[in-house]
């Protein structure tokens, strides 16, 4: 019993309390309180940009045409377009739709990039120094395709003279120096 009338007190002090607070201040009609609020930081910073721009695009000329957004910004102008720009015939430099990469295109591309010397030992099977190693036919170099980045494991197939075969899945392609 005495925990209820203990509650009725904390009640009874609660409703005293809030007839002695004066009544909140409405705002005058009209008048929203979020106006009375200071702006925002990401609208004054809008604002800010918005001036700029219009300060930058004052000056532009309006009779001047507008630029074709169909040819590539970044090409320089008179300067050839990329063999990829040259291929792809579609407006703005765009590639369309092409067959999918060979592996034997592939392994040509890499194995072309690639610059290797001969190593000669007495007695010992041919070997190719690519890099700070050297490898002799059956091994793998990890070679990194020039065009995509991508890494590929090159087999090295033959060592003749001054060629070497490296070898793609069941492509093969002959390199000679």
């Amino acid at each position: 019993m005495k925990l209820t009338t203990f509650l009725a007190v904390l009640v009874l002090a609660a409703g005293l309390c809030a007839a002695d607070a004066p009544p909140p201040a409405k705002a005058a009609p009209g008048i929203s309180s979020l106006a009375t609020l200071p702006p925002s930081p990401l609208t004054t910073k809008l604002k800010q940009v918005r001036t700029t721009l219009d300060e930058v695009f004052k000056v532009r000329d309006p009779s001047s045409p507008l630029p074709d957004l169909r040819q590539n910004p970044f090409q320089i102008p008179g300067v050839p377009a990329s063999t990829a720009q040259a291929q792809s015939g579609n407006a703005g430099g765009r590639a369309g739709p092409q067959a999918p990469e060979t592996e034997a295109a592939r392994l040509a591309r890499i194995a072309s990039s690639l610059s290797f010397g001969f190593v000669e030992k007495n007695g010992l099977a041919p070997m190719i120094a690519m890099g700070s190693s050297s490898y002799k036919e059956g091994e793998v170099y990890r070679a990194t395709d020039p065009a995509t980045n991508a890494q590929y494991l090159l087999r090295i197939k033959k060592i003749a003279g001054k060629s070497v075969t490296f070898g793609l899945g069941n492509s093969e392609f002959t390199v000679t120096k």
